[in-house]
């Protein structure tokens, strides 16, 4: 089961004005694991936690869109 670990402290979040980006109160939390150990159940649940301001990106958008790989059926990018 998936579990959140601590988050540093808003001091050592901050970043200089030049890269910040977003809010102040702006995290970027990143769960990985096994297929099917429950990722996307935990990243719902942060959802239903904390409310609709909270995006869900998959990894497949992130491959696809940001990275602009496209899918294949040797999945020779899946390494």
């Amino acid at each position: 089961m998936a579990r959140m670990t601590g988050f540093p402290s808003s001091a050592a979040c901050r970043a200089s004005t030049a890269t910040a980006a977003g809010r102040s109160d702006t995290r970027l939390v990143v769960i990985r694991g096994n297929s099917a150990s429950g990722e996307s159940s935990v990243a719902q649940g942060l959802r239903d936690h904390y409310g609709r301001g909270i995006a869900i990106v998959g990894q497949d958008v992130i491959r696809r869109n940001v990275l602009r790989e496209h899918d294949t059926t040797h999945r020779t990018h899946c390494r």
